[in-house]
This record gives structure tokens, C-alpha cells and sequence, in this order.
């Protein structure tokens, strides 16, 4: 049987957008007019033209529809009172609207609004929240009044600086400026900081590369308990980078973050323990760990302990239980598992599909991912 093996993915996953579902069923079932994204560009010119009525009706519609760009629009007619009366309230409702989908200039004038009127700690946490946002969203004003924080001390503002800077997200990327918010970060005890250093200092983007100052910021971020600086710290120590080759430390290391819930610690735990390459070949706790990492919604780790019960390596050979596996990789963007599943499935039985499917579904979690945390 050739069913191929999976290898180490990577995936950031930095913003988390907001779908809206289900109004396409809603508009039906009211009458409604179906507009599209044409009819934006039609009530924006009327409204420039002064047919403010005509672009009040299509806004309304394609805002109830979820426009983020219309339900802008409507706040803003709404916030000036231009072609309908004034009311504030609306205003800043359609601007949260059009904000939690992501609309940066939403984004940004709803910060203003909170900005404007803090007269309390949860609006000026709330124009705080939306700042950032809207900075992430490439806002000039907004990267503005984030800078602004970030220079009188907000840790999470020099952190998201630095991460913007290094990324090029929302601003031109830059290592030197992103070397410098994180620097600032890490001189407050910011963990996520002092690793995102050690980072630049293994890469070499910012600073000159050096092995020995990327392992004394993971060092100093792994005793503050940030377990991506663990995992890196063992994986030095493995490889033997800018410290000593130690495997018992790098065991030590893995092993503290793996049981942590580090989800590249569990996965690189199983594939050192399977592969036995310069490491103590153990498929028992291969299987251990891949399990761990499954639990957590990895689809590498699906893959992998799928190709172990179709050969039955560590484990009793089990058909069933390996196609079970597959059908999981292939619902968590593992590529090769549509190929594993088409060789596999050939020789299954539809009662023994049935079965795969069935544990397939005991299997459902979170998706999740073995990059470590950015950058």
C-alpha cells in the first residue's frame, strides 16, 4: 500500500472575522429588493448629487443586507443628519455594524466616537479596542493614535506595532521599527516581546543574526512561562544552535511544553519519537502525543497516525481506523489525505466506510494550527 505521509505545516492566523448568515433567507422572506454591489456605487453618487432620499433607500437595503460599506454610509447620513434626521444613537449603532465586519474607516470613526465622549474606562477601553483595529485595518489616523499610546507606555500597543511593523500589516513593513516597538515591550517584561526579539535575532531581520542573543531572549521568555520560547529553546538545544547539543535538556524542554498544551511540542515530540533519527525511537509515545495533538484539532497529527494504523506501525493495523483518521486530515486542509483516503477506501467495504465515518465524527474539534505565535 503507498499511502504518503504528511510533513510540517505552518499556518498564522492573526484576525478573526464576523460572518454574517442567514439574511439572504430573511430579505426573501420579507419582499425585500435584492441589490448588489453595483447599487452601492449608484446610491453614493445620488448622495453626491444631492438625491440624498434615493441614496437613503438604497443604503437601508443594502445595509439590512450586511454592506459594510452602506451601513458606513448610513451612519455617516445619520451621524450629520444629511437626508434624514439626526440621531446619534443610529449612527453609532451602523457604525459598530459596519466595524464588526471588519470596514476600516468604520472601524476608525467609531474609535473617534468613544474617544471623543471617554468619559469612563470602558469607552475609553472601547475607542482603545477600535483604534487598534482600525490601525490593523491600515488607517493612517488610526496607526496614529496607536503610536500615540504605545510612546506613553500601553504594552499591547507597542506589541501590536511591532507585529504590524514585521508583517507589513497596515503599514510598510519594516524590521528596524518593528525591532524597536518590541524592544520597548520587552523592557515592560513582555514575554510575547522578548521571544518576537529572540525570533529577529535567529532570522537575522532587524539585527545582525546571532544564535547566542535569539537563546538568551528565549532563555528569559521561557522562565516568564511563554511556551513558544520553550519550544524554541528545545529545538536549539536539539539542533545544537547557539548552545550545546543536549537532547536530555531538549527532551526536558519539548516535553514541559508539549504537556503544557503546545501544540508544535506534541507534534514534534511524535515525529522525533516515530522517526528515531538522532533521538530514542519510541512509537508507543509517537502515538501518545499524536493523539495529544489530535485532541487539539491538528490535521498533521490525523495524517500521520492515520498512515500508522494503515501499516499498523505502533498499533494494531486497523483499515477502519486509519480511513476514520484520513476523513479528519482531509476536513483540516491535509492535501494528501484525499489521496490516503482514495487508496484506502479501494479495499474498505461500504459497512466498514460507515463505521470510519462514525468514529470520523468522534474526532470533531477545533481546527488548529503548528505554526508558532507571530512573528
Amino acid at each position: 500500500m503507498t499511502v504518503e505521509r504528511g510533513r510540517r505545516a505552518a499556518a498564522i492566523e492573526n484576525m478573526k472575522w464576523l460572518i454574517r448568515q442567514g439574511w439572504l433567507a430573511i430579505v426573501l422572506a420579507l419582499g425585500a429588493p435584492m441589490l448588489w454591489a453595483g447599487d452601492y456605487e449608484d446610491a453614493d453618487k445620488a448622495y453626491a448629487d444631492g438625491r440624498r432620499e434615493q441614496a437613503l433607500n438604497t443604503f437601508l437595503t443594502l445595509a439590512a443586507q450586511g454592506d459594510a460599506r452602506a451601513q458606513f454610509a448610513l451612519a455617516g447620513m445619520y451621524e450629520r443628519g444629511k437626508g434624514v434626521a439626526r440621531d446619534t444613537t443610529q449612527a453609532l449603532d451602523w457604525y459598530h455594524k459596519s466595524a464588526e465586519q471588519g470596514h476600516g474607516p468604520a472601524e476608525l470613526r467609531l474609535a473617534q466616537a468613544f474617544d471623543e465622549r471617554a468619559s469612563n474606562k470602558k469607552d475609553k477601553a472601547q475607542a482603545r479596542h477600535w483604534f487598534g483595529l482600525a490601525a490593523l485595518h491600515g488607517m493612517p489616523a488610526a496607526v496614529r493614535r496607536l503610536e500615540t499610546y504605545a510612546e506613553h507606555g500601553d504594552v499591547e500597543g507597542q506589541l501590536q506595532l511591532g507585529r504590524m511593523y514585521y508583517h507589513g500589516r497596515g503599514v510598510s513593513r519594516s524590521d528596524n521599527d518593528a525591532y524597536a516597538w518590541f524592544h520597548r515591550a520587552a523592557e515592560q517584561n513582555a514575554e510575547e516581546a522578548i521571544f518576537a526579539i529572540g525570533r529577529m535575532y535567529e532570522r537575522g531581520r532587524g539585527r545582525a543574526q546571532s544564535w547566542n542573543e535569539a537563546v538568551a531572549a528565549y532563555q528569559r521568555a521561557s522562565a516568564l512561562g511563554y511556551l513558544p520560547a520553550t519550544y524554541n529553546l528545545a529545538r536549539l538545544y536539539r539542533l545544537g544552535q547557539g548552545i550545546g547539543a543536549n537532547a536530555d535538556m531538549a527532551r526536558v524542554l519539548y516535553e514541559r511544553a508539549a504537556e503544557a498544551g503546545s501544540l508544535p511540542a506534541q507534534l514534534s515530540l511524535a515525529m522525533l519519537y516515530e522517526a528515531g533519527v538522532n533521538w530514542p525511537q519510541d512509537l508507543s509515545r509517537a502515538v501518545q502525543w499524536y493523539r495529544q495533538a489530535l485532541a487539539q484539532g491538528s490535521g498533521e497529527a490525523a495524517l500521520n497516525l492515520g498512515y500508522l494504523y494503515a501499516v499498523g506501525r505502533g498499533v494494531q493495523k486497523d483499515p477502519v481506523e486509519a480511513y476514520a483518521l484520513f476523513s479528519v486530515a482531509a476536513t483540516r486542509d491535509q492535501g494528501l489525505a484525499a489521496a490516503n483516503l482514495a487508496e484506502l477506501g479501494s479495499a474498505l467495504s461500504n459497512a466498514q466506510k460507515a463505521e470510519a465515518d462514525k468514529r470520523a465524527r468522534g474526532y470533531d474539534a477545533p481546527r488548529a494550527h503548528s505554526a508558532m505565535l507571530a512573528p
